[in-house]
């Protein structure tokens, strides 16, 4: 449900603990240690600056690197923290805020990744906030030049609170998710005080216009919340999940043409995974690969491959004892073709007990499973999204928290 989406996303919070005794980068050079694999690229200020990055970077056409906080910048509705910021980050870690967001005129806590589109401009949504309260849509060239395209209303029939990032479809126009709204009438629909099972929507950039395609209706046979962001795979459908809903009420995984007839592919359950919060990605072969937040043996969340026609098996279970839990974000295919993640915790307890800050790791398609990086506070806490490639051989990413002021970092992985 939305709220406990919200909690994984913010109730950790607490957990983000005084950072005593931590390892500590290098100042002078964000670099760690001699020898390490593992570097921090940029570390946060905190309001009024910026702050708590929950997305994943995107690299621009001019070789500089986009992103958005959900906290920080100069927003007077959203004091102290603020209401969160677009920022570009150069290869060196130096990064500029390009536009701060305020709430009432253009929205509060841009979660999800921005998007490049075929037009040289970036696209990207804010989940809550804006002249409806719903979340907003908008654009943003590299320089920071903003425009609000549309304002999403709380409960409203096109979707509202929108979580994740946009995809560009074959016709120019772009395609996104909402966790609520929508036409659903089911109970689970209007829990804790949600309104509405969520939807999938269409603006189009040519006539500017929002509308939606498909509406959850939460019950056993569809889904329910869809916080994870669509994909366009070769065949020229697109896949997703919803978090809750379907046969088991722990999430779907589905396909939908680019019309909007949506086809649910599996049902989730705690024995095999369940209550997916991410994207998917695919491989040469066609294959979907994605992670669920929770369930499987080791009760921590899995890796998961499913085919177009829906054929799903396990590729890993993480053992929450010995590995961490909780996958966030999309996986990525890097060095040596192996799939690339992060958990947002586990890993080192000792600075943030008892869940632990977070770890990032690679996984085979066969299941060979390596932790790459334990986060230990003072490199990062709570890993926020997935990992992106950075050239051949590394791999970038952000936390939400940790850093020396607890504002989340940037970093890199050389696997």
């Amino acid at each position: 449900m939305t709220l406990t989406f919200r909690i994984l996303t913010w109730g950790a919070t607490a957990l983000a603990c005084a950072l005593v005794n931590a390892q500590t980068p290098d100042r002078a050079t964000n670099q760690m240690p001699a020898g390490e694999s593992f570097k921090v690229l940029h570390d946060f200020e905190g309001a009024p600056l910026s702050g708590r990055p929950n997305a994943a970077l995107v690299l621009g056409p001019d070789g500089n690197f986009y992103g958005t906080t959900s906290e920080g910048g100069v927003g007077t509705h959203c004091r102290p923290y603020g209401c969160g910021t677009i920022y570009r980050m150069k290869p060196n870690g130096t990064t500029k805020m390009l536009h701060s967001f305020d709430f009432v005129t253009d929205g509060q806590f841009p979660w999800a990744s921005l998007l490049l589109a075929s037009d040289g401009n970036f696209y990207g949504t804010t989940y809550y906030g804006g002249p409806r309260d719903g979340g907003t849509l908008f654009r943003m060239d590299a320089d920071g030049n903003f425009e609000l395209l549309y304002a999403f209303k709380r409960g409203g029939r096109k979707g509202a609170l929108p979580a994740a990032a946009l995809v560009e479809g074959p016709d120019g126009s772009l395609y996104g998710t909402t966790v609520e709204g929508g036409t659903g009438q089911a109970p689970i629909c209007f829990v804790n005080d949600a309104s509405g099972c969520g939807a999938i929507f269409k603006y189009s950039r040519k006539s500017g216009v929002v509308r939606m395609l498909y509406s959850f209706t939460g019950q056993d046979g569809d889904g329910a919340f869809p916080s994870g962001p669509l994909m366009l795979a070769k065949d020229g459908n697109f896949y997703g999940t919803t978090w809750q809903g379907g046969k088991h009420q722990y999430g779907t995984l589905y396909r939908m043409t680019p019309e909007g007839e949506v086809t649910v592919l599996h049902d989730f359950d705690s024995s095999a995974g369940d209550s997916p919060s991410s994207g998917l990605v695919e491989a040469s072969d066609g294959v979907l690969y994605g992670t669920t937040t929770g369930g499987g043996s080791g009760n921590g969340g899995t890796v998961f491959r499913i085919t177009t026609t829906g054929d799903y098996s396990l590729v890993h279970q993480f053992d929450s004892l010995h590995e961490g839990n909780s996958p966030t974000g999309t996986l990525v295919f890097g060095p040596e073709n192996l799939l690339y993640g992060v958990l947002r915790y586990g890993g080192d307890d000792v600075n943030c007990k008892p869940a632990g800050c977070g770890a990032a790791y690679s996984v085979s398609t066969s299941g060979t499973y390596k932790t790459l990086h334990n986060f230990n506070g003072s490199d990062g806490v709570f890993p926020s999204d997935g990992l992106v490639r950075l050239g051949e051989d590394k791999l970038l990413g952000t936390t939400e928290f940790g850093g020396s002021v607890d504002s989340g970092v940037i970093f890199t992985i050389k696997p």
